[in-house]
């Protein structure tokens, strides 16, 4: 499992963010098969998308002063399997 980093969102904004897989896939045969994402209570899940080798996400919602884990579990389709996470932390400004 990798951090891929730590982000800052107002509590009533719905941002965008993207798991890069460029460098995973860089000198692998195989694709991305299938991508879920799991928060930390308080956030929402949005809209995702997978275009080419970047996955993104939307995540909206939460508590100001809160720190939420987002965590990406990518399956290619050779079956393997990659775990990412980062931290959005919410405040209000």
């Amino acid at each position: 499992m990798s951090v891929l980093g730590k982000y800052k969102k107002q509590p009533h904004e719905n941002l965008d963010y993207d798991v890069s897989y460029t460098k995973f896939f860089s000198k692998r045969t195989d694709t991305i098969s299938t991508v879920s994402v799991v928060a930390d209570p308080g956030v929402t899940i949005g809209a995702s998308a997978t275009l080419g080798l970047v996955f993104k996400v939307f995540i909206g919602g939460g508590t100001d002063g809160q720190t939420y884990k987002v965590t990406v579990t990518m399956t290619s389709s050779t079956g393997v399997i990659k775990e990412d996470e980062f931290y959005v932390t919410v405040k209000e400004i």
